[in-house]
């Protein structure tokens, strides 16, 4: 009988640990390889351009963008904005991600931080400096616990928000 009791408690006791052992494999894992790009310094030039037609175009190129502005001071010369970008988007560089046994397909959500401060030049010119930063936010719903695991990151500019941002500042776009 004490046997037998022994017996079953082992028994109990393996099928335990192998329940567990499974339950923990099944649960979604999310591995984050960081950005291969590195933060860039603010880009900065100099505007063959009346400082109020650069701010207005600065504003030009926020609205044709649609931006969510978050911050702007036309003394200080200062605009920042949020710009929301797709999943597939090239333009920041947020790592790459490495999903198991999710439930449903992840939901990967990107925007860029963008801040231009302007500057009154010599003569008829403006000083520009850009700096573009981003975050993503990586929804994925674990197949164990049945709730979303939720993962966020910075990203790394990759230079294109610049250039297009110097390009319509210039009248080149």
């Amino acid at each position: 009988m004490k046997q037998t009791k022994n017996r079953n408690r082992l028994r109990n006791a393996i099928a335990g640990g192998l329940l567990s052992a499974l339950l923990v494999a099944s649960c979604a894992s999310v591995e984050i390889i960081p950005p291969d790009a590195r933060l860039a310094p603010p880009s900065a030039r100099i505007l063959k351009v009346a400082y109020p037609t650069a701010w207005s175009r600065t504003i030009g190129w926020f609205d044709a963008h649609e931006l969510e502005i978050t911050d702007i001071d036309e003394a200080l010369g200062l605009i920042q904005g949020r710009l929301a970008l797709p999943d597939d988007d090239t333009q920041v560089d947020c790592g790459r991600f490495n999903i198991n046994t999710a439930i449903t397909p992840p939901k990967l959500q990107k925007h860029a931080k963008v801040r231009v401060h302007l500057s009154r030049g010599f003569e008829a010119t403006s000083q520009v400096l850009i700096s573009v930063t981003g975050q993503y936010r990586l929804d994925v719903m674990d197949n164990y616990a049945a709730q979303v695991i939720t993962h966020t990151g910075p990203c790394v500019s990759l230079g294109g928000i610049e250039k297009k941002i110097f390009n319509f500042l210039t009248g080149a776009s």
